[in-house]
């Protein structure tokens, strides 16, 4: 179980809301739909280990990252909402979406 201390906990949430703010100040800099694919993703978590926790900023940071580089931004003012305008089956759409998400959930079924 994840049990900080006040001051960890404050340095947590501090860095969780500067990110926060970041995001919406970048988004529009941002790609409306990164460009990745499986292999991609699925290098960039291989070196996670679920025996071994990973610190919380540490964490943080993790996810911050994937959430910026493999997700859609649906904040973004040229998002106009889910299109799948391919031929491809809709759980693909879907992974093209969320595509770190959905390869993490891979990652814990294996």
């Amino acid at each position: 179980m994840l049990s900080l201390n006040e001051n960890k906990r404050a340095e947590l949430w501090q860095k969780l809301a500067a990110e926060v703010e970041n995001h919406f100040r970048q988004v529009e800099e941002l790609p409306v739909a990164p460009k990745t694919n499986v292999a991609e993703i699925r290098s960039h978590l291989a070196p996670l280990d679920f025996e071994k926790p990973l610190a919380p900023l540490a964490a943080l940071d993790l996810a911050v990252k994937n959430l910026t580089e493999f997700q859609v931004h649906t904040p973004h003012p040229r998002y106009f909402g889910l299109f799948n305008h391919s031929s491809k089956p809709p759980d693909s759409a879907v992974w093209e979406q969320i595509p770190c998400g959905k390869s993490k959930r891979t990652r814990v079924l294996e």
